[in-house]
């Protein structure tokens, strides 16, 4: 259990919170402190009421308890807010850093995975684990303090009874021991049920053109109502087993009860024991049974968060892929020897492809659709790594000994058909590439290049304009000149347009084929496209064709 609860806290990062903590562990303290001394406080005053009868007495235990119930008001107002502050700030420390961590995962793998399983998964169990840590840190220990410190009362009030009640302690280790094993189970599996569940609902959403075209509403309907079953039945057995690990102790608290009050009504009547010292003791007695609950309900949250742990760490183990150390100033030249490429391991996309791409030049690549023009792309720019057979070298370094992501947001620009735009500001979607580098001439200079600085200035914000969720208010025309716009001012060594003019009218084109015929002499200019006169300015046209014929 110990070598799992320091795997539980190796994933809660303190760094910047250590003053909310503290904060937190003080306030939880206090609340301790206050809520063991009431009931003391209550026993005290009724027997020093029935005592001397005086208003004095009154006075006096009214003041206590003004003053006792002050702070406990302001110590949980306290505690609530760095609580939050903690738990927010956590979890968020938490699953950033499994997504860091997955955005290093080999492309291939996101083939495999449903993302919107994955973000519910990451999210869901995030939170479990900072929730249990947040929990439980303080108040493991403040139980403990609250345990000794109510033995020690009931053994003063009476030690026969004390000692009966402290026997019945082990018997809530051996249910937890007994249960435990059941509880992760059922946690485990229910968790998976519920991650499986809303990635169908996700389904039905992010498929919802494919689900009207097709009008396929009841076959979208039945595999969301088959994962609901498979939830609905993972829920149940999970209640159940939790149901039975925290209210078997309900039992054995029922009989000390009894116990105690047929107990002290006999000393009671014989005159052994106070009133206040009767109402000490059933406070005391109830603090105990809250405490072993507590420790119950630990053990079942205990195993939610080793189930939580677990599936973190499945995604933890994911291996990263391969990104060199090495960072060339320049990209001169691309060449790439016997390559083979099999795409998450199938038949050969293409096969033996030797070529060389030098600055100075535009090649023009061709073929069909399916051929694999897009991945010859993602090939030689590092996104498949482990998917190939041969040699692939920049400036003479082998890829694999290249730091990519370097080169990928530095010296390469890569322009797609259908380009990734944000729901921000149409200069934050262009700066993009240039780290938001606030350079007005520049975006000035290249939009008047393809026609766009009119339209631009023609809108009420200009380049403040929001580009809207799914880039609805522009043309396909304007988000294609935005994406090549962003990849002009980057400044790259390496231009990649992957049908990066398909939706731009023969003026465009044109102005395009300019650009690129003016820059050519310091780049490597890539061009997929099916467009002749693109292909008629080509210096060099690679058929991708003719590398799967040798397949």
């Amino acid at each position: 259990m110990v070598s799992y609860m320091k795997k539980i806290l190796s994933y809660i990062n303190l760094k910047g919170l250590k003053r909310q903590f503290i904060g937190y562990i003080l306030f939880s303290l206090l609340i301790c402190i206050v809520s063991i001394i009431v009931p003391y406080i209550t026993g005290v005053y009724i027997d020093n009421l029935l005592e001397y009868r005086t208003k004095s007495v009154i006075y006096a235990f009214s003041m206590i308890v003004l003053i006792v119930n002050v702070l406990n008001i302001l110590g949980n107002y306290f505690l609530n807010l760095c609580s939050a502050k903690l738990n927010t700030n956590l979890s968020f420390n938490l699953s950033n850093g499994i997504y860091e961590h997955l955005k290093r995962a080999p492309l291939s793998y996101f083939s495999e995975v449903d993302s919107a399983y994955l973000v519910s998964k990451v999210s869901d169990d995030s939170n479990t684990v900072v929730s249990f840590f947040l929990e439980n840190c303080v108040e493991f220990f403040t139980q403990i303090i609250t345990i000794l410190i109510s033995v020690y009362i009931l053994c003063t009030i009476d030690f026969l009874l004390g000692v009966i009640i402290i026997f019945v302690i082990p018997l809530y280790i051996l249910i937890y021991k007994y249960y435990r094993k059941k509880v992760f189970q059922a946690n485990y599996e229910f968790k998976e049920s519920q991650n499986f569940f809303f990635s169908k609902m996700t389904e039905q959403f992010s498929m919802i053109k494919y689900l009207k075209l097709q009008s396929l509403f009841g076959f979208f309907s039945r595999r969301l109502v088959k994962a609901f079953d498979s939830l609905y039945d993972k829920l149940i057995i999970n209640v159940k087993v939790n149901y039975l690990f925290n209210n078997l102790n309900m039992i054995i608290t029922l009989i000390i009860n009894i116990v105690i009050i047929a107990y002290s009504g006999y000393k009671i009547i014989s005159g052994n024991m106070s009133i206040g010292a009767f109402t000490m003791l059933n406070s005391y007695f109830s603090y105990l049974v809250v405490a072993a609950t507590y420790y119950m309900g630990v053990g079942s949250t205990y195993q939610q968060a080793l189930a939580s742990v677990h599936r973190l760490e499945e995604v933890k183990n994911i291996r990263e892929e391969n990104n060199g150390k090495i960072r060339i100033k320049c990209i001169d030249s691309i060449v790439l020897n016997n390559v083979t490429f099999s795409y998450c391991t199938k038949e050969p996309l293409f096969k033996d492809i030797t070529l060389e791409l030098k600055k100075g030049l535009i090649y023009c690549i061709r073929g069909g659709n399916g051929t694999g023009k897009s991945s010859f792309i993602n090939l030689i720019v590092g996104m498949n790594q482990d998917e190939y057979t041969g040699e692939i070298l920049y400036n003479g370094i082998r890829l694999e000994n290249l730091d990519m992501y370097y080169l990928r947001k530095e010296k390469i620009a890569i322009c797609e058909q259908e380009p990734q735009l944000f729901n921000s500001s149409i200069k934050e979607n262009i700066l993009l590439g240039a780290e938001l580098k606030e350079d007005v001439d520049v975006l000035d200079y290249w939009c008047e290049e393809l026609q766009f600085e009119e339209k631009i200035h023609n809108l009420e914000e200009t380049y403040d304009t929001i580009v809207s969720e799914g880039a609805k208010n522009l043309s396909g025309g304007e988000k294609q000149k935005i994406s090549i716009i962003r990849s002009l001012i980057k400044k790259a060594d390496l231009l990649i347009f992957d049908e990066a003019t398909s939706a731009l009218d023969s003026q465009s084109i044109n102005l395009f084929l300019k650009i690129i015929e003016r820059l050519k002499e310091n780049k490597i200019i890539v061009v997929i496209t099916h467009k002749s006169e693109l292909i008629n300015k080509a210096d060099c046209v690679i058929d991708i064709e003719k590398y799967k014929e040798k397949i």
